[in-house]
């Protein structure tokens, strides 16, 4: 595919690309963060992309588009090992991966938009950034190319392939939340733990709920009498709160629209780290103690 119609291709999914100097990772253009908003015309592609001497990036967040950037073969390759004795392996293997100039991007989109995350040897960039796509050449000379998959896979939370503890440890925070973390013990390896069932029962939510504060989530929440509170929202670039939360009955959302059904502390935790919510029940039950 030329750089054009790999730019076309983005924008038939609804999905924003830019361009890139070539051999280089800088932005092509000065105002490249409008696209993290707008969609880029037809026109600007054409204007952009006339040239194969150009690179090009897709900018992640669009249609909950998340890129898992693994920074050398070796890290690659454990999680590949990791990933195929889970059962979402079958549908993940058919996701879009690309060989870049020392590891890896695999592409997927998820139900709920994910927050970016740095883990040892991974990145995720989910919200607000790129990553150079094919047929882009790196500044070392080496090209980006495709080695498997067409299009991203769609699945629940990044929760459904990487390890959940590491999630709920490494995923980047917004200063408008404070969240717990949980703490691995030493001997713990996220990478080995085998696959299990596991099915919360109605008690052990009940005891998250009442351990978990949902108002505790947010340290600039403004009371407005009563059982409501207002606080910046964390899904999005919040200058006046737009969040509401019901402390009565332990609930919030966002009156811009980043919740579609109102969260309870539950559901605000596993977005926050990038968990499914059984994964998220699974992790704050940790700290519980006698579980």
């Amino acid at each position: 595919m030329t750089v054009l119609s790999t730019a076309e291709f983005w924008l038939n999914l609804g999905i924003a690309t830019i361009p890139i100097r070539y051999r280089d990772k800088r932005p092509a253009i000065s105002s490249w963060k409008q696209y993290q908003r707008q969609l880029p015309s037809h026109t600007e592609l054409a204007k952009w992309f006339y040239s194969p001497y150009t690179n090009i990036a897709v900018i992640t967040g669009w249609k909950n588009l998340a890129v898992v950037d693994f920074d050398d073969d070796t890290e690659y390759e454990k999680w590949a090992l990791w990933i195929a004795r889970r059962r979402i392996y079958r549908y993940v293997r058919q996701t879009l991966t690309v060989k870049t100039s020392r590891g890896y991007h695999v592409y997927v989109t998820t139900s709920q938009p994910a927050q970016n995350a740095k883990l040892p040897g991974i990145d995720i960039k989910a919200s607000g950034g790129y990553v150079l796509t094919p047929p882009s050449v790196h500044p070392s000379g080496a090209q980006y190319k495709i080695v498997s998959g067409d299009l991203p896979v769609r699945i629940d939370a990044l929760s459904d392939i990487l390890p959940p503890e590491l999630l709920a440890q490494y995923t980047e925070q917004p200063k408008t939340i404070i969240t717990p973390r949980i703490t691995l013990p030493a001997s713990g390896d996220p990478w080995a733990q085998a696959e299990r069932p596991f099915e919360p029962s109605d008690n052990l939510i009940q005891r998250i709920k009442d351990h978990y504060r949902i108002e505790s989530f947010f340290p600039d929440i403004h009371y407005r009498g009563g059982e409501w509170a207002m606080a910046r929202c964390p899904f999005h670039d919040d200058r006046n709160p737009s969040l509401w939360l019901n402390v009565e009955q332990q609930i919030c959302g966002c009156f811009a629209g980043c919740t579609t059904l109102p969260y309870d502390v539950i559901d605000l935790y596993a977005r926050l780290n990038n968990l499914t919510v059984s994964e998220a029940v699974r992790i704050m039950k940790q700290s519980l103690g006698g579980a």
